[in-house]
Order: C-alpha cells, then structure tokens, then sequence
C-alpha cells in the first residue's frame, strides 16, 4: 500500500502527570496511512514554544477494527501510543509505554477517520515516568471531505 500523508484535522486531548503539560491537547495534527495508521500531535510549552510534548497513535492495518480495546505494553506490535518529547528540532527517545490502554470507537479503513481513547503509563531512558489519563482522540485527514 502506498503511504499516504499530510495534516490531519480533528483533535488529541490528554491529562498527563508531566508538570510542563498537565493538559494536553495537540496543536498541530498529522497522519500516515501505510500498513495501518498513524496520528500523532503536539503541543508547545506556553513559556517557551521551541520545547514540545507529542502523542503518536498507531495501529496496524491487519489489527484495526471498530470497537477493538488494545492492551498497551512494549511487545504489543499491532497498536501502541506514544509520548516523546522535542527541543529546537531535537527529537529525544520516545519514553517506553509500560501499560495502558487503547480503545478504537469508530474507524473508517475509506477515509481514514478514527476516534477513541487511551490512557497509559510509560517511561524515559533517564527513569522519569509520565501517566497519561482521559486520552481522547478524533481526527481524520485533512484533504477528506466533511
């Protein structure tokens, strides 16, 4: 399957136990549709917009269906939800999902529209942890009609 990519519209919401971004909610929005699909977002730190926090939904092509809950955890391979952070165009490890859960309430394989939720607790390489609670998500490609 060709990947197919660009912005995507809709909306990534959050409450996170990271001090910086106690409620998330994406700014800007992208997609990928590939061998499944993949939305992620971030949001910029009011004091200083160079410092962002992102969320990345991917689920496989093979895996995905509506009404389908996911246990998150590093060995699932078909559905994960990510949280990384970024600097100035610096990208740093995306922290390890260590459990949680991804819920896919609507999903259209034709358009590529989706909405859920998620929640999860993961952690960086440097041992800091984040717990992430009421995720909720909605969005679809940009370039698809209404």
């Amino acid at each position: 399957m060709t990947n197919v990519k660009g912005n995507a519209k809709g909306e990534i919401t959050a409450t996170t136990t990271d001090k910086d971004f106690p409620g998330f909610i994406a700014q800007e929005k992208f997609y990928s549709l590939a061998s499944g699909f993949m939305y992620s977002g971030w949001m910029p730190l009011s004091l200083d917009p160079n410092e962002r926090r992102h969320l990345r939904i991917n689920v496989s092509d093979s895996a995905a269906a509506p009404g389908k809950t996911f246990i998150l955890s590093p060995e699932n391979k078909d559905a994960s939800v990510v949280w990384f952070k970024s600097l100035l165009g610096t990208t740093y490890p995306p922290f390890e999902t260590t459990g949680g859960e991804l819920t896919l309430d609507q999903l259209d394989k034709h358009t590529g529209a989706v909405s859920g939720t998620f929640r999860l607790t993961a952690r960086s390489s440097q041992g800091e942890s984040v717990t992430i609670t009421g995720g909720t998500f909605d969005l679809q490609p940009n370039d698809q009609a209404d």
